[in-house]
Protein backbone atom coordinates (compact mmCIF):
# COMPACT_ATOMS: atom_id res chain seq x y z
CA UNK A 1 0.00 0.00 0.00
CA UNK A 2 1.20 3.81 -0.94
CA UNK A 3 2.33 5.93 1.62
CA UNK A 4 1.61 9.70 1.09
CA UNK A 5 4.81 11.63 2.84
CA UNK A 6 3.38 15.45 3.82
CA UNK A 7 6.80 17.14 3.76
CA UNK A 8 7.34 20.46 6.22
CA UNK A 9 7.15 23.47 4.11
CA UNK A 10 10.46 25.33 4.66
CA UNK A 11 8.72 28.60 4.27
CA UNK A 12 8.00 31.57 7.00
CA UNK A 13 5.79 33.74 7.29
CA UNK A 14 6.67 37.44 6.20
CA UNK A 15 6.73 39.94 8.65
CA UNK A 16 3.62 42.36 8.76
CA UNK A 17 4.80 45.94 7.75
CA UNK A 18 2.81 49.12 8.31
CA UNK A 19 1.08 50.84 5.45
CA UNK A 20 3.52 53.90 4.68
CA UNK A 21 1.72 57.26 5.76
CA UNK A 22 5.16 59.42 6.05
CA UNK A 23 4.07 61.46 3.09
CA UNK A 24 0.32 62.10 4.15
CA UNK A 25 1.47 63.55 7.35
CA UNK A 26 1.27 67.08 7.70
CA UNK A 27 3.34 69.10 10.01
CA UNK A 28 2.30 69.92 13.22
CA UNK A 29 2.58 73.75 13.05
CA UNK A 30 0.74 73.48 9.65
CA UNK A 31 -2.38 71.50 11.40
CA UNK A 32 -2.29 74.48 13.84
CA UNK A 33 -2.65 77.07 11.35
CA UNK A 34 -5.40 75.16 9.86
CA UNK A 35 -7.13 75.16 12.85
CA UNK A 36 -6.71 79.03 13.50
CA UNK A 37 -8.03 79.69 9.90
CA UNK A 38 -11.27 77.69 10.90
CA UNK A 39 -11.93 79.67 14.06
CA UNK A 40 -11.20 82.97 12.65
CA UNK A 41 -13.84 82.20 9.78
CA UNK A 42 -16.28 80.95 12.69
CA UNK A 43 -15.20 84.63 14.54
CA UNK A 44 -15.90 86.27 11.39
CA UNK A 45 -19.62 84.32 10.39
CA UNK A 46 -20.46 85.05 13.93
CA UNK A 47 -19.13 88.92 13.87
CA UNK A 48 -21.12 89.28 10.92
CA UNK A 49 -24.61 88.04 12.56
CA UNK A 50 -24.24 90.47 15.20
CA UNK A 51 -23.44 93.25 13.40
CA UNK A 52 -26.74 92.60 11.46
CA UNK A 53 -28.74 91.73 14.97
CA UNK A 54 -27.39 95.10 16.08
CA UNK A 55 -28.78 97.01 13.47
CA UNK A 56 -31.86 95.59 13.97
CA UNK A 57 -31.88 95.83 17.39
CA UNK A 58 -31.10 99.40 17.40
CA UNK A 59 -33.77 99.94 14.54
CA UNK A 60 -36.13 98.68 17.17
CA UNK A 61 -34.77 100.85 19.70
CA UNK A 62 -35.30 103.79 17.56
CA UNK A 63 -38.60 102.95 16.80
CA UNK A 64 -39.39 102.78 20.58
CA UNK A 65 -37.98 105.60 21.83
CA UNK A 66 -40.00 107.28 19.23
CA UNK A 67 -43.20 106.34 20.21
CA UNK A 68 -42.68 106.85 23.87
CA UNK A 69 -41.74 110.51 22.69
CA UNK A 70 -44.59 111.27 20.78
CA UNK A 71 -46.76 112.45 23.80
CA UNK A 72 -44.39 114.93 25.01
CA UNK A 73 -44.09 116.54 21.23
CA UNK A 74 -47.37 116.43 20.77
CA UNK A 75 -48.65 118.10 23.90
CA UNK A 76 -45.74 120.69 23.45
CA UNK A 77 -47.49 121.15 19.76
CA UNK A 78 -50.94 121.58 21.48
CA UNK A 79 -49.42 124.21 24.28
CA UNK A 80 -49.84 127.30 21.11
CA UNK A 81 -52.88 126.09 19.88
CA UNK A 82 -54.28 129.18 20.00
CA UNK A 83 -51.24 131.19 19.94
CA UNK A 84 -50.59 135.05 18.02
CA UNK A 85 -47.37 135.10 18.67
CA UNK A 86 -45.02 134.14 16.20
CA UNK A 87 -42.56 133.79 18.73
CA UNK A 88 -44.12 130.65 19.95
CA UNK A 89 -43.01 128.70 16.57
CA UNK A 90 -39.16 129.00 17.80
CA UNK A 91 -39.86 127.99 21.21
CA UNK A 92 -41.35 124.80 20.37
CA UNK A 93 -38.53 123.92 17.84
CA UNK A 94 -36.35 124.46 20.37
CA UNK A 95 -38.46 121.93 22.42
CA UNK A 96 -37.19 119.50 20.07
CA UNK A 97 -33.56 119.70 20.51
CA UNK A 98 -31.94 116.10 21.41
CA UNK A 99 -30.45 117.84 25.12
CA UNK A 100 -34.17 117.57 26.12
CA UNK A 101 -34.34 113.85 25.51
CA UNK A 102 -31.46 113.09 27.79
CA UNK A 103 -33.34 110.95 30.14
CA UNK A 104 -34.69 108.89 27.46
CA UNK A 105 -31.56 108.16 25.84
CA UNK A 106 -29.77 107.44 28.98
CA UNK A 107 -28.43 104.48 28.60
CA UNK A 108 -28.54 103.75 24.51
CA UNK A 109 -25.54 103.53 22.12
CA UNK A 110 -24.29 105.93 20.12
CA UNK A 111 -26.10 104.75 16.86
CA UNK A 112 -29.80 104.66 18.64
CA UNK A 113 -28.86 108.24 19.79
CA UNK A 114 -28.03 109.08 15.87
CA UNK A 115 -30.69 107.76 14.77
CA UNK A 116 -33.29 109.01 17.74
CA UNK A 117 -32.03 112.61 16.51
CA UNK A 118 -32.90 112.02 13.06
CA UNK A 119 -36.37 111.25 13.88
CA UNK A 120 -36.72 114.66 15.78
CA UNK A 121 -35.18 116.32 13.02
CA UNK A 122 -38.09 115.06 10.74
CA UNK A 123 -40.35 116.37 13.09
CA UNK A 124 -39.15 119.54 13.08
CA UNK A 125 -38.95 119.95 9.49
CA UNK A 126 -42.76 118.45 9.42
CA UNK A 127 -44.43 120.30 12.84
CA UNK A 128 -42.20 123.78 12.70
CA UNK A 129 -43.43 125.21 9.37
CA UNK A 130 -47.58 123.42 10.12
CA UNK A 131 -47.59 125.52 13.55
CA UNK A 132 -46.23 128.59 12.55
CA UNK A 133 -48.62 128.88 9.45
CA UNK A 134 -50.99 127.80 12.07
CA UNK A 135 -49.87 130.64 14.53
CA UNK A 136 -49.17 133.46 11.85
CA UNK A 137 -52.87 132.97 10.59
CA UNK A 138 -54.38 133.48 14.00
CA UNK A 139 -52.11 136.37 14.41
CA UNK A 140 -53.22 137.61 11.34
CA UNK A 141 -56.85 137.55 12.35
CA UNK A 142 -56.69 138.59 15.68
CA UNK A 143 -54.38 141.77 14.51
CA UNK A 144 -57.12 142.96 11.83
CA UNK A 145 -59.90 142.41 14.59
CA UNK A 146 -57.67 144.84 16.75
CA UNK A 147 -56.83 147.19 13.98
CA UNK A 148 -60.86 147.44 13.63
CA UNK A 149 -61.62 147.76 17.04
CA UNK A 150 -58.72 150.87 16.80
CA UNK A 151 -60.06 152.10 13.75
CA UNK A 152 -63.39 152.34 15.23
CA UNK A 153 -62.21 154.38 18.09
CA UNK A 154 -60.29 156.62 15.45
CA UNK A 155 -63.52 157.36 13.78
CA UNK A 156 -65.86 157.74 16.87
CA UNK A 157 -63.15 160.95 17.47
CA UNK A 158 -63.23 162.48 14.07
CA UNK A 159 -66.77 162.65 14.30
CA UNK A 160 -66.99 164.72 17.60
CA UNK A 161 -68.29 167.51 17.59
CA UNK A 162 -65.33 169.05 19.91
CA UNK A 163 -63.27 170.61 17.37
CA UNK A 164 -60.06 169.26 20.23
CA UNK A 165 -61.09 165.99 19.90
CA UNK A 166 -61.60 165.37 16.28
CA UNK A 167 -58.19 167.48 15.57
CA UNK A 168 -56.55 163.83 17.92
CA UNK A 169 -58.84 162.03 15.69
CA UNK A 170 -57.56 162.70 12.79
CA UNK A 171 -54.08 162.92 13.32
CA UNK A 172 -54.22 159.39 15.15
CA UNK A 173 -56.16 158.12 12.08
CA UNK A 174 -53.66 159.53 9.43
CA UNK A 175 -50.97 157.97 11.78
CA UNK A 176 -52.25 154.64 11.59
CA UNK A 177 -52.61 154.23 8.41
CA UNK A 178 -48.88 155.71 7.36
CA UNK A 179 -47.65 153.29 10.00
CA UNK A 180 -45.16 150.65 7.89
CA UNK A 181 -46.08 148.05 11.13
CA UNK A 182 -49.82 148.35 9.80
CA UNK A 183 -49.15 147.95 5.93
CA UNK A 184 -47.52 144.27 6.17
CA UNK A 185 -51.07 142.40 7.07
CA UNK A 186 -52.70 144.10 3.84
CA UNK A 187 -52.02 143.90 0.29
CA UNK A 188 -52.00 147.43 -1.37
CA UNK A 189 -55.58 147.39 -2.60
CA UNK A 190 -56.94 146.04 0.55
CA UNK A 191 -54.80 148.51 2.50
CA UNK A 192 -55.82 151.26 0.08
CA UNK A 193 -60.30 150.15 0.45
CA UNK A 194 -59.57 149.97 4.24
CA UNK A 195 -58.75 153.52 4.42
CA UNK A 196 -61.34 154.91 1.71
CA UNK A 197 -64.25 152.56 3.92
CA UNK A 198 -62.99 154.18 7.20
CA UNK A 199 -63.12 157.60 5.70
CA UNK A 200 -66.70 156.97 4.72
CA UNK A 201 -67.89 155.87 8.16
CA UNK A 202 -66.11 158.63 9.66
CA UNK A 203 -67.98 161.30 7.08
CA UNK A 204 -71.37 159.31 7.94
CA UNK A 205 -71.17 159.66 11.45
CA UNK A 206 -70.17 162.99 11.33
CA UNK A 207 -73.20 163.87 9.58
CA UNK A 208 -75.30 161.83 11.86
CA UNK A 209 -73.45 163.80 15.03
CA UNK A 210 -74.38 167.39 13.09
CA UNK A 211 -77.67 166.91 13.04
CA UNK A 212 -78.36 165.46 16.37
CA UNK A 213 -76.40 168.52 17.50
CA UNK A 214 -78.43 170.72 15.27
CA UNK A 215 -75.36 172.11 13.70
CA UNK A 216 -76.58 170.48 10.05
CA UNK A 217 -80.42 169.92 8.76
CA UNK A 218 -80.08 166.87 6.90
CA UNK A 219 -84.02 167.93 5.42
CA UNK A 220 -82.38 171.10 4.07
CA UNK A 221 -82.07 170.39 0.24
CA UNK A 222 -78.94 172.28 -0.28
CA UNK A 223 -77.47 170.57 2.74
CA UNK A 224 -78.68 167.26 1.05
CA UNK A 225 -77.43 168.91 -2.49
CA UNK A 226 -73.73 168.98 -0.77
CA UNK A 227 -73.59 165.50 1.10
Amino acid sequence: MAKIKIERSNRQIAQFQNTPIGAAALPVNQIGGMVEQGFVAIGNSIKRVAEKTKAVEDRNNIHDLSIEALPAITDNYDKYNGSTNVADSLTFLQSLDIENFDSLLKDQNKEVKDGFKTFLQKQQLQLFPKLKNEITARHVIKSKETDKSILDGHVKNMAEPDGQTKFFGTSEFDSWFDDPKNKIRYSAKEFSNLKTSYEEKAFELQLINNARSGNIDLLDDNVRKDI
